[in-house]
């Protein structure tokens, strides 16, 4: 009988390890690294939840963990686990967060349970043997949506504008943390700076006179202590109303400056203004409003005062007194104000040439 028992266990054991090896022969081990995992906040229509997870397998300032798993199973299943490793599949797996929220506080997720749980891991017929890390910290922040009104500010001087810039849409949603903004406060009207932009506008040029300017401008805060997360939208559509007159600039004692044919040597003649003309002159320009701070900088010199002596111009050997010219001065605006014109009437200067004995 002894004997017997003896005989049956031995089977038994033999067939366990005949098991065990087939079973080991079939199966395999895959690891896998940094496998992307949302820490996801619960749903709510009058709030917005932010998770920033921390710690050395999260991602900088977002809900991401990157998340060491090693899987057992069966051949095949491995197979399709490497398969869906190399296209990418893995990604996009969540851990929904249940429970009391508290914001700023806080907490220590266990990740080893939560991602063992996971319905698209537990259905691809294999065995998590290792998590790593098994927990990991996080914080949850809440932000509230706070309707805001939209209003311009413009201290552009010379700007031309004609009313108040109007936009579109002229109430947003700013998404602020209650850290920064308590329940049940407000937010006062957002001042929304238009210089930068309405000049962007007009250096564009355009025709004088009314003139209806749209474009766009990206939303900031301009709340001491408050800095939204975002606003929705973003980026809202500006009118504004310019009326572009033109200024007038007058320059003073601008040097003139007499031009020859290129046939003719300049240094055979001599030649001098009458004794009640200058070899300088006044002059006026009208300019866009937009340039009329830029165009007052130019120096006089800058400006181009030119007299033009034509051959017959020039004396004879008739001319033994020399020639009498009266000759009507061109002004020419300096390279980059082509815009920029002459509304001063005509100005001439009276000459004496004589050629050089």
């Amino acid at each position: 009988m002894n004997v017997q028992i003896r005989l049956v266990l031995s089977a038994l054991a033999l067939s366990a390890l005949i098991w065990t090896y087939a079973d080991q022969a079939s199966h395999e081990t895959h690891p896998l690294t940094a496998i992307p995992i949302e820490i996801v906040p619960p749903a709510d229509p009058e709030a917005e939840y932010v998770v920033q997870a921390t710690g050395p397998a999260a991602r900088p300032k977002s809900a991401v963990v990157r998340v060491a798993l090693t899987f057992r199973g069966p051949r095949s299943k491995i197979r399709e686990l490497k398969q869906d490793e190399r296209q990418n599949k893995l990604e996009g797996l969540q851990i929904k967060l249940t429970g009391e929220i508290v914001p700023g506080r806080s907490e220590t997720l266990d990740l080893e349970t939560a991602v063992r749980q996971l319905p698209e891991l537990t259905a691809r017929g294999l065995k998590i043997e290792s998590v790593s890390p098994e927990s990991v910290a996080y914080t949850v922040e809440r932000y509230r949506k706070v309707k805001v009104t939209l209003t311009p500010v413009v201290t552009l001087l010379g700007s031309g504008l004609r009313g108040t810039p109007t936009f579109n849409p002229p109430v947003v949603t700013a998404i602020v943390s209650e850290s920064e903004l308590a329940p049940g406060a407000t937010l006062p009207e957002l001042a929304v700076s238009l210089d930068s932009a309405i000049e962007a506008e007009l250096a564009k040029g355009g025709s004088e006179g009314r003139q209806e300017l749209q474009f766009p401008i990206t939303l900031q805060s301009s709340w001491p202590g408050v800095t939204p997360r975002a606003f929705v939208p973003s980026v809202v559509q500006v009118k504004a109303v310019v009326e572009r007159q033109p200024r007038k600039v007058k320059k003073d004692r601008v040097p003139l400056s007499i031009g020859f044919p290129l046939a003719i040597k300049p240094w055979e003649y001599e030649w001098q203004v009458a004794e009640d003309d200058l070899l300088q002159s006044d002059v006026e320009f009208r300019v866009p409003q937009t340039r009329e701070q830029e165009f007052e900088q130019i120096p006089p010199n800058n400006i181009t005062a030119r007299i033009a002596i034509e051959a017959a111009d020039l004396p004879t050997a008739a001319d033994t007194q020399g020639k009498r010219l009266t000759k009507t001065i061109r002004f020419i605006p300096p390279e980059g104000f082509e815009d920029a014109k002459v509304i001063s009437p005509p100005k001439t200067v009276k000459l004496q040439i004589q050629k050089r004995p």
